[in-house]
């Protein structure tokens, strides 16, 4: 492997944990389509859920306090729930609809709240289980489960350590899952378990830097970058469902 390779997989994984530690998520959304440039999917794959995993403990060791651990874990039982509502619609020819429709939504979503015309505020939990569903949804279909979960934090008005906090208990329990059938499916391969060793450093580094800055970035601005991190993932959504 050319020196250069390393040294940009490890840049991007920087980069990515940093966004990930302050945001609370979005490491994925920039990390996986960075990394296949010089990487095979079948590698960028594994290795970033198995990051994003590492992100998830790491946040949780300093924020569990923080979290609110009962919505955590009805989200995440409503998602598994809204997994085969995913891939049933997946494969009932509703795709391109489903990741136009879903995505505009997200991507509008923060339009509205950028432009200071916020959607609504949630006094309850009551609409917990839509959230969640659509979370299951989007992560059976297109393995993206983050954006309606994100809202719904946001919506609920948590706090910033509130908020990092119960995403991580949610993702950690979701991206189990899914780093372990990814390992059933024998993608924990050689070249993976390296590039997992050798970017260690860039993810311990990243969370070190990510803390510093979450204790410095005002909240309003936190929520800005939030707001620009999901109208990128649901226009994304949006143009794979229109391509």
């Amino acid at each position: 492997m050319e020196a250069w390779i390393l040294a940009y997989v490890l840049l991007v994984v920087t980069l990515s944990g940093i966004v990930r530690v302050v945001c609370g998520f979005g490491n994925a959304l920039i990390a996986m389509p960075l990394l296949a440039l010089v990487l095979d999917l079948t590698v960028v794959t594994p290795l970033v859920a198995i990051q994003s995993l590492l992100f998830s403990l790491f946040i949780l060791a300093r924020t569990h306090r923080s979290i609110h651990l009962g919505p955590a874990i009805r989200l995440f039982a409503w998602s598994l729930a809204g997994i085969p509502l995913g891939l049933l619609l997946l494969t009932g020819g509703l795709e391109s609809f489903l990741k136009t429709g879903l995505g505009l939504i997200i991507a509008g979503y923060s339009v509205l709240c950028l432009a200071k015309r916020r959607p609504g505020h949630l006094q309850n939990d009551r609409f917990l289980p839509f959230f969640g569903l659509a979370g299951g949804v989007l992560g059976g279909a297109y393995n993206t489960n983050g954006p309606p979960i994100v809202i719904y934090g946001l919506m609920r008005g948590w706090d910033a350590p509130a908020f990092r906090a119960t995403l991580q208990g949610y993702f950690l329990a979701t991206g189990a899952i899914v780093s372990l059938a990814q390992g059933l499916a024998g993608l924990w391969t050689r070249e993976v378990l390296a590039f997992l060793v050798q970017s260690m450093p860039a993810v311990l580094l990243s969370v070190w830097a990510g803390q510093l800055l979450a204790g410095r970035i005002p909240a309003g601005a936190m929520e800005r970058a939030i707001h620009c991190i999901l109208i990128l993932a649901g226009g994304l959504l949006a143009a794979r469902g229109l391509s």
